[in-house]
C-alpha cells in the first residue's frame, strides 16, 4: 500500500498530464503550421512521455490511478472551452493568448512536480531522469514565453503605457 500523500499528490499530477494534454491538443487544431502550433506539438509528445512514466511510478509504488480525478480534468478543459473570447463560432487571438496562458501555468505545475519527485528521492522513472524531466519543463517555459508575448501583442495591442 502506497504512502497516502503520495497517492494523493500522484493522481493529481496524472490528472494535470491529462487537462494539459487536452489544452495542448485544443490549441494544436488552431495552430497547426505556425511556429506555436509546433511547439505545442513538442510540449504534446514531452507530456504523453511524461505520463508513461508517471503512469509506470504509480504502478511500481501501487498507486491506483483515480478515474474520477483524470475524467474531471478532462471535463474541466472542456468547460473551459465555454469562456467567452469575443468572437460566437471563430478561434480568436485572445483565446490563444489564454490557452498560452493556460499552458503555462501547466508547465510550471509540472517542473514544480518533477523537481519536488527528484528532491524526495525518485531520481528516475521509467528511464527517465526527473531533474532533466523539471529542466524541461522550464526551457518550454522560456520558449512559450517568447509565444505569449507575441499573442498578447496581437490580441491586445499596446492598449496604454501607464496606469494611474
Amino acid at each position: 500500500m502506497a504512502n497516502k500523500y503520495l497517492s494523493i499528490y500522484l493522481n493529481d499530477h496524472l490528472a494535470l498530464l491529462v487537462g494539459t494534454q487536452e489544452l495542448v491538443n485544443r490549441s494544436l487544431e488552431s495552430n497547426r503550421g505556425s511556429e506555436f502550433g509546433q511547439f505545442l506539438e513538442t510540449v504534446g509528445e514531452s507530456n504523453k512521455q511524461e505520463r508513461k512514466a508517471l503512469e509506470a511510478l504509480m504502478a511500481k509504488q501501487d498507486v491506483t490511478e483515480n478515474r474520477t480525478k483524470t475524467a474531471g480534468a478532462w471535463i474541466a478543459e472542456r468547460v473551459g472551452r465555454l469562456k467567452l473570447n469575443g468572437e460566437i463560432t471563430a478561434y480568436s487571438d485572445l483565446t490563444r493568448l489564454v490557452e498560452i496562458e493556460g499552458v503555462g501555468v501547466a508547465l510550471e505545475a509540472k517542473r514544480m512536480f518533477w523537481d519536488t519527485l527528484c528532491r524526495v528521492g525518485f531520481t528516475e522513472v521509467r528511464g527517465l531522469q526527473t531533474r532533466s524531466i523539471a529542466r524541461r519543463a522550464e526551457q518550454q517555459m522560456e520558449e512559450l514565453d517568447k509565444h505569449r508575448a507575441q499573442a498578447a501583442e496581437r490580441a491586445l495591442g499596446m492598449v496604454g503605457s501607464t496606469t494611474k
